[in-house]
Protein backbone atom coordinates (compact mmCIF):
# COMPACT_ATOMS: atom_id res chain seq x y z
CA UNK A 1 0.00 0.00 0.00
CA UNK A 2 1.31 3.44 -0.94
CA UNK A 3 2.18 5.78 1.78
CA UNK A 4 1.07 9.40 1.29
CA UNK A 5 3.72 11.92 2.24
CA UNK A 6 3.06 14.41 4.92
CA UNK A 7 2.51 17.82 3.31
CA UNK A 8 5.44 19.98 4.27
CA UNK A 9 6.33 23.56 3.51
CA UNK A 10 8.83 22.28 0.97
CA UNK A 11 6.15 20.20 -0.78
CA UNK A 12 3.79 23.16 -0.83
CA UNK A 13 6.50 25.40 -2.28
CA UNK A 14 7.25 22.86 -5.02
CA UNK A 15 3.55 22.63 -5.86
CA UNK A 16 3.16 26.43 -5.96
CA UNK A 17 6.23 26.78 -8.17
CA UNK A 18 5.08 24.13 -10.64
CA UNK A 19 1.52 25.51 -10.72
CA UNK A 20 2.77 29.07 -11.23
CA UNK A 21 5.00 28.04 -14.13
CA UNK A 22 2.30 25.79 -15.63
CA UNK A 23 -0.47 28.39 -15.37
CA UNK A 24 1.80 31.10 -16.79
CA UNK A 25 2.71 28.96 -19.80
CA UNK A 26 -0.92 27.89 -20.27
CA UNK A 27 -2.22 31.48 -20.25
CA UNK A 28 0.53 32.62 -22.61
CA UNK A 29 -0.28 29.78 -25.02
CA UNK A 30 -4.04 30.30 -24.79
CA UNK A 31 -3.88 34.07 -25.29
CA UNK A 32 -1.42 33.70 -28.18
CA UNK A 33 -3.60 31.19 -30.02
CA UNK A 34 -6.86 33.05 -29.32
CA UNK A 35 -5.47 36.39 -30.47
CA UNK A 36 -3.83 34.83 -33.52
CA UNK A 37 -7.17 33.35 -34.58
CA UNK A 38 -9.11 36.55 -33.87
CA UNK A 39 -6.64 38.95 -35.47
CA UNK A 40 -6.10 36.63 -38.43
CA UNK A 41 -9.83 36.77 -39.05
CA UNK A 42 -9.35 40.36 -40.33
CA UNK A 43 -6.63 39.57 -42.89
CA UNK A 44 -8.83 38.80 -45.93
CA UNK A 45 -11.03 41.84 -45.25
CA UNK A 46 -8.02 44.17 -44.97
CA UNK A 47 -6.62 42.90 -48.28
CA UNK A 48 -9.98 43.16 -50.05
CA UNK A 49 -10.79 46.62 -48.65
CA UNK A 50 -7.39 48.06 -49.56
CA UNK A 51 -7.49 46.56 -53.08
CA UNK A 52 -11.01 47.87 -53.73
CA UNK A 53 -10.19 51.30 -52.27
CA UNK A 54 -7.20 51.46 -54.63
CA UNK A 55 -9.41 50.60 -57.62
CA UNK A 56 -11.95 53.25 -56.62
CA UNK A 57 -9.22 55.85 -56.12
CA UNK A 58 -8.05 55.12 -59.67
CA UNK A 59 -11.52 55.81 -61.06
CA UNK A 60 -13.29 52.43 -61.05
CA UNK A 61 -17.04 52.56 -60.48
CA UNK A 62 -18.36 51.16 -57.18
CA UNK A 63 -20.47 48.52 -58.96
CA UNK A 64 -17.47 47.24 -60.97
CA UNK A 65 -15.18 47.18 -57.93
CA UNK A 66 -17.21 44.81 -55.73
CA UNK A 67 -17.08 41.03 -56.19
CA UNK A 68 -19.80 39.49 -58.33
CA UNK A 69 -22.55 37.60 -56.59
CA UNK A 70 -24.43 38.30 -53.41
CA UNK A 71 -23.60 37.07 -49.91
CA UNK A 72 -26.48 36.44 -47.49
CA UNK A 73 -24.76 36.63 -44.13
CA UNK A 74 -27.39 34.52 -42.44
CA UNK A 75 -26.37 31.66 -44.76
CA UNK A 76 -22.67 32.18 -45.52
CA UNK A 77 -19.27 32.75 -43.92
CA UNK A 78 -18.00 34.52 -47.06
CA UNK A 79 -16.93 38.16 -46.83
CA UNK A 80 -19.13 40.86 -48.30
CA UNK A 81 -18.28 44.34 -49.58
CA UNK A 82 -20.28 47.54 -49.22
CA UNK A 83 -19.16 50.83 -50.73
CA UNK A 84 -20.61 54.06 -49.37
CA UNK A 85 -20.05 57.72 -50.17
CA UNK A 86 -19.01 60.39 -47.67
CA UNK A 87 -22.64 60.77 -46.53
CA UNK A 88 -22.80 56.99 -45.83
CA UNK A 89 -25.22 56.44 -48.73
CA UNK A 90 -24.81 52.93 -50.16
CA UNK A 91 -23.30 53.00 -53.66
CA UNK A 92 -22.88 49.24 -54.13
CA UNK A 93 -22.96 46.12 -51.98
CA UNK A 94 -22.54 42.37 -52.27
CA UNK A 95 -23.90 41.69 -48.78
CA UNK A 96 -27.33 41.31 -47.32
CA UNK A 97 -29.33 39.73 -44.55
CA UNK A 98 -32.70 38.92 -46.00
CA UNK A 99 -33.54 42.01 -48.06
CA UNK A 100 -31.47 44.46 -45.98
CA UNK A 101 -27.90 45.61 -46.60
CA UNK A 102 -26.20 45.62 -43.18
CA UNK A 103 -24.28 48.74 -42.18
CA UNK A 104 -22.45 49.47 -38.92
CA UNK A 105 -23.19 52.70 -37.03
CA UNK A 106 -22.35 55.74 -39.15
CA UNK A 107 -19.72 56.84 -36.62
CA UNK A 108 -17.57 53.84 -37.62
CA UNK A 109 -16.86 55.34 -41.04
CA UNK A 110 -15.12 58.61 -40.12
CA UNK A 111 -13.38 56.80 -37.25
CA UNK A 112 -11.70 54.57 -39.86
CA UNK A 113 -9.57 57.53 -40.97
CA UNK A 114 -7.79 57.59 -37.61
CA UNK A 115 -4.57 55.53 -37.55
CA UNK A 116 -5.13 51.98 -36.32
CA UNK A 117 -8.90 52.38 -36.21
CA UNK A 118 -10.07 50.61 -39.34
CA UNK A 119 -11.09 47.17 -38.01
CA UNK A 120 -13.66 46.24 -35.41
CA UNK A 121 -16.15 43.62 -34.26
CA UNK A 122 -19.73 44.39 -35.16
CA UNK A 123 -22.89 42.63 -33.91
CA UNK A 124 -26.10 42.87 -35.90
CA UNK A 125 -29.10 40.66 -36.60
CA UNK A 126 -27.66 37.72 -34.57
CA UNK A 127 -24.45 37.82 -36.64
CA UNK A 128 -21.07 38.95 -35.30
CA UNK A 129 -18.78 40.28 -37.98
CA UNK A 130 -15.10 41.00 -38.21
CA UNK A 131 -15.26 44.23 -40.20
CA UNK A 132 -12.75 46.54 -41.87
CA UNK A 133 -13.42 50.02 -43.23
CA UNK A 134 -10.95 51.75 -45.53
CA UNK A 135 -11.47 55.30 -46.86
CA UNK A 136 -10.86 55.86 -50.57
CA UNK A 137 -10.17 58.82 -52.80
CA UNK A 138 -9.72 62.23 -51.29
CA UNK A 139 -12.43 61.70 -48.63
CA UNK A 140 -14.77 60.44 -51.37
CA UNK A 141 -16.17 57.49 -49.48
CA UNK A 142 -15.50 54.22 -47.69
CA UNK A 143 -15.11 50.53 -48.42
CA UNK A 144 -16.58 48.17 -45.80
CA UNK A 145 -15.59 44.52 -45.93
CA UNK A 146 -16.98 42.16 -43.28
CA UNK A 147 -17.51 38.49 -42.65
CA UNK A 148 -19.10 36.34 -39.98
CA UNK A 149 -16.98 35.39 -36.99
CA UNK A 150 -19.07 32.25 -36.36
CA UNK A 151 -16.55 29.55 -37.25
CA UNK A 152 -13.61 31.26 -35.51
CA UNK A 153 -15.72 31.83 -32.39
CA UNK A 154 -16.58 28.10 -32.36
CA UNK A 155 -12.87 27.24 -32.65
CA UNK A 156 -11.98 29.67 -29.83
CA UNK A 157 -14.71 28.07 -27.69
CA UNK A 158 -13.18 24.62 -28.28
CA UNK A 159 -9.70 25.93 -27.42
CA UNK A 160 -11.11 27.55 -24.25
CA UNK A 161 -12.51 24.18 -23.17
CA UNK A 162 -9.14 22.52 -23.80
CA UNK A 163 -7.37 25.28 -21.85
CA UNK A 164 -9.76 24.77 -18.93
CA UNK A 165 -9.09 21.03 -18.86
CA UNK A 166 -5.36 21.69 -19.12
CA UNK A 167 -5.61 24.14 -16.21
CA UNK A 168 -7.19 21.42 -14.06
CA UNK A 169 -4.35 19.05 -14.90
CA UNK A 170 -1.77 21.76 -14.16
CA UNK A 171 -3.30 22.12 -10.69
CA UNK A 172 -3.83 18.42 -9.91
CA UNK A 173 -0.92 16.53 -11.49
CA UNK A 174 1.88 18.30 -9.57
CA UNK A 175 0.00 17.74 -6.31
CA UNK A 176 -0.27 14.01 -7.03
CA UNK A 177 3.38 13.78 -7.99
CA UNK A 178 4.52 15.63 -4.85
CA UNK A 179 2.27 13.55 -2.57
CA UNK A 180 3.14 10.14 -3.95
CA UNK A 181 6.77 10.45 -4.95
Amino acid sequence: MSKIKKITRHSLRLWLLSVTIGVGLLFFGYISVQQSLRLGLNDPQVQMAEDIASQLSQGASPVSAIPTGSVDESQSLAPFVTIVNNNIDILASSGKIGDQIPLPPTSAFPDSQKPGNNWFTWQHDKVRDAAVIVPYGNHTGYVLVARSMGQVENTIGYITTLAGLTLLSVLIVPAIIILFI
